[in-house]
């Protein structure tokens, strides 16, 4: 009986010790699966931001005609320069026109 009993309670331990790291497994590959989805959310995003770099700089490279353009466009002058004809007055046209 006693031997029994011994069987018994070797095989509860194994059985428990066998559901632990069953449980301990599953955590584990749970983690790499999460992992391994954000690898590959990265690795997505980033070829989705080099294609849209490649086709801005190609946009940019190109005039609209397939022509490429060489070199960087020429910046806008800054428009701080005075109006040389804001405080000129001029007469009326036709003075019948004024509003």
């Amino acid at each position: 009986m006693e031997e029994i009993q011994h069987k018994y309670e070797q095989t509860l331990k194994e059985k428990a010790l066998l559901k632990l790291e069953k449980d301990k497994l599953a955590k584990r590959i749970n983690t790499i699966s999460k992992q391994i989805k954000d690898q590959q959310d990265r690795v997505t995003r980033e070829i989705e931001e080099n294609h849209k770099k490649q086709k801005l700089q190609a946009a940019a490279n190109n005039r609209g005609d397939g022509i490429p353009v060489k070199g960087k466009a020429t910046p806008w002058p800054e428009d701080a320069r005075p109006n040389p004809f804001l405080a000129k007055t001029y007469e009326d046209l036709n003075p019948r026109l004024q509003f």
